[in-house]
């Protein structure tokens, strides 16, 4: 079977299908993670975790109801929102944090920035307009 021949079957085979997303992929580390604890440890509910997992994200992938998937892709996404915000403002203050201090405002909770060194200034935040000031 030439090659070209091979990737036309897939793609047709693949059309009207959902494909992999953002979740597909989520799940099958996931699925992978659980599996190959399940090695390290011998645990069989790992194992059983790993398999279904691998079930539902092939499942998913070749699904033809692309409505029911976008639904749950919406969920994730509500769902992985704060944690994916936490990360990255985790990341960035780690990298930044010889040159800028990060703190709370008290009133909403925003996280707001300043550079180090510059001793006591004023800050307004930008969400509830609160004037504090902080030793920077």
């Amino acid at each position: 079977m030439p090659k070209g021949d091979w990737k036309a079957k897939m793609y047709r085979f693949m059309q009207g299908r959902y494909g992999i997303d953002e979740l597909g992929q989520v799940s099958m580390v996931a699925s992978m993670l659980c599996l190959l604890l399940d090695m390290i440890f011998g645990s069989g509910i790992l194992y059983l975790l790993g398999t279904l997992g691998m079930i539902y994200t092939i499942f998913r992938i070749y699904s033809r109801n692309i409505t029911a998937r976008r639904r749950e892709l919406n969920w994730y996404a509500l769902k992985a929102r704060k944690p994916k915000a936490w990360y990255k403002l985790t990341k960035k203050r780690w990298q930044n944090r010889k040159t800028t201090k990060y703190f709370k405002c008290k009133k909403c909770g925003q996280v707001m920035s300043v550079p180090k060194g510059v001793g006591t200034i004023k800050v307004t935040c930008p969400k509830c307009k609160d004037v504090t000031q902080h030793k920077a």
